[in-house]
Order: structure tokens, then C-alpha cells, then sequence
């Protein structure tokens, strides 16, 4: 894992990893929400002010937005 990053409001966080996947997981009972399965490796993930998108950097540099839960 290399990247993680926490909801602003809801009990949930967002791992991204080098097996190509950004995953959204529940606090609460630790279970996976949501994949995402990517063309690169993640290396950063983090959350809008209010949560609704999920920006992730990717190995090459460049970066993605995804709709957030």
C-alpha cells in the first residue's frame, strides 16, 4: 500500500496500492466498500472537502479523478 487517505465526514478511507486497485473500505467493521482496478500503480489518493471525489496520483505522474460513496 502507498497511499491512504480518510473521508472528511463519513467513517471510511481509501487505500491505493502497486497492485493497481483503489479500494474504499468501512471503519466501522473494516470491510472493503468499493475497487477500482487501475492501468498504473497508485501512489497518493485523497478526498474532496466534501468527500464526493477521490483524486489519485498514479506511477507515471499524472492523476485521476473517481466519484466517491
Amino acid at each position: 500500500m502507498w497511499a491512504l487517505a480518510v473521508h472528511p465526514r463519513k467513517p471510511m478511507f481509501a487505500t491505493g496500492s502497486d497492485d493497481r486497485s483503489v479500494r474504499l473500505w468501512s471503519m466501522s467493521d473494516m470491510t472493503l466498500l468499493a475497487r477500482t482496478d487501475l492501468e498504473q500503480k497508485a501512489r497518493s489518493v485523497g478526498f474532496s472537502p466534501d468527500g464526493s471525489h477521490l483524486a489519485v496520483g498514479l506511477g507515471d505522474g499524472s492523476f485521476m479523478v473517481l466519484k466517491a460513496r
